[in-house]
């Protein structure tokens, strides 16, 4: 397997391959954390009420078996619910730090601070044809940087969702800070240099800036604007149409 640097493209997998990758595998636990939320606090919850089920259960045996077991399996559903939950996290990180390594290089500029806020652009054409763009807001409670200002300019990577009606674009494109999977400011600042030194796929940050000054983006993280490489509105669909599959 042929060592390939930030920029270059990425490998084939599922039917394509991106013209522009990271080309590394994120850090498996900083991944998961920040693109999955794995064992998010705010759901920890969870897991200590079937704990305290248990150990209430256990009291209560003495005193009435049929209780034990109502107060074990009440208590307990939500533990099990988020074993389920954290399961399939890990069930998607192998195809997660495939996606990170072989996705497409896309941008974003911050938007707001607090709570963070991304707004992303991204080619949407598949190869062929004139370039269209995609462009969305979205919100992220956990952001692993706080040194972050309005305009400030993110590198990401993205995967891309497809639908028969669209012929010559994908249909939608889901994003992940590059930050989210490595620490390391060299690579990231290796990401960033590429996104604004090279033009396969247009100027993004121009392409972004023309169309915001037109333009207002709706707090709404799943509605996708498209665009023209001249910031024109074409069309807005939704991020996750039914009859989507995934794709690089």
């Amino acid at each position: 397997m042929t060592n390939r640097s930030i920029g270059e493209a990425g490998e084939f997998g599922r039917g394509s391959q991106a013209s522009a990758s990271t080309n590394f595998y994120p850090d498996t636990w900083r991944y998961l954390r920040f693109e999955y939320r794995f064992l998010d606090r705010d759901l920890l919850c969870f897991p200590i009420i079937g704990i305290l089920s248990v150990l209430l259960g256990l009291a209560l045996l003495k005193v009435h078996v049929a209780l034990t077991i109502l107060v074990v399996v009440i208590g307990g559903l939500p533990a099990i619910l988020w074993t389920i939950v954290e399961g399939r996290k890990l069930i998607a990180l192998k195809f997660g730090r495939e996606n990170f390594k072989n996705g497409l290089l896309t941008a974003a500029i911050v938007n707001k601070t607090d709570p963070v806020e991304l707004i992303h652009i991204a080619a949407l054409s598949k190869g062929f044809g004139k370039i269209f763009y995609g462009i969305r807001k979205i919100p992220y409670p956990l952001f692993p940087e706080s040194d972050l200002a309005p305009g400030k300019r993110i590198p990401c990577v993205s995967v891309f969702l497809d639908q028969k009606t669209h012929s010559a674009t994908w249909h939608s494109f889901h994003p992940t800070p590059v930050i989210f999977g490595t620490q390391d400011r060299i690579k990231i600042g290796e990401c960033l240099k590429y996104l604004e030194t090279s033009k396969d796929d247009g100027d993004y940050f121009e392409i972004l800036r023309t169309f915001l000054r037109n333009h207002e983006v709706a707090d709404d993280k799943l509605t996708v604007y498209v665009c023209d490489d001249n910031g024109n509105l074409i069309e807005t669909r939704n991020a996750k149409p039914e009859a989507a599959t995934s794709g690089r």
